[in-house]
């Protein structure tokens, strides 16, 4: 399986056009408060229609229809009231936050965070019917059963760090 790793923004000045949709399409969006968005492309006589679905899937369509019609400036509080970004610190604190996330990713299972994001996507607006109960159900019993998973229980009842935990200041 192809390894879809976590995706991080860190936004310290203007995001416009292309720059938000790739905001949009990362799975944790960091930002400082000099951070500005805007979906430009209106005032080109364009659309955002490649960044649209992940714009879209990031703040909802109604806000995605405002910003991309209005082409208004977003400052980072609006962003983060809005979805666009999780979370706005000051500058000289932003590569340390950033840190801190990376080091509790590198914690997790690789597969098992790609197989998160591919669930969500999966069930996102989907119906909670018998067919999605399915789905998820064959999920979990697939991860359980994989290397990973068996790895990560395995090494929790054993009380061991999982064989993806890189000891610190050594390499993975």
């Amino acid at each position: 399986m192809l390894r879809e790793a976590p995706r991080i923004a860190r936004v310290h000045g203007p995001a416009y056009g292309g720059g938000v949709g790739i905001v949009c399409a990362c799975d944790f969006a960091f930002g400082t408060p000099q951070a500005l968005f805007m979906f430009s492309e209106v005032r080109l006589g364009l659309v955002p229609a490649m960044i649209s679905p992940y714009a879209v899937a990031a703040i909802g369509a109604r806000q995605a229809r405002r910003y991309m019609v209005s082409a208004e400036r977003i400052d980072a509080m609006q962003a983060l009231q809005i979805g666009l970004l999780h979370e706005v610190c000051d500058a000289a604190k932003l590569d340390a936050r950033i840190g801190k996330l990376t080091e509790q990713l590198l914690q997790n299972g690789p597969e098992a965070m790609a197989r998160s994001k591919a669930l969500v996507a999966r069930v996102a607006h989907a119906p909670i019917d018998a067919e999605l109960r399915e789905y998820t159900a064959r999920t979990i019993a697939s991860v359980r059963a994989s290397p990973e998973g068996k790895e990560g229980v395995g090494a929790f009842l054993a009380k061991r760090p999982a064989a993806w935990i890189r000891a610190k200041g050594g390499s993975s």
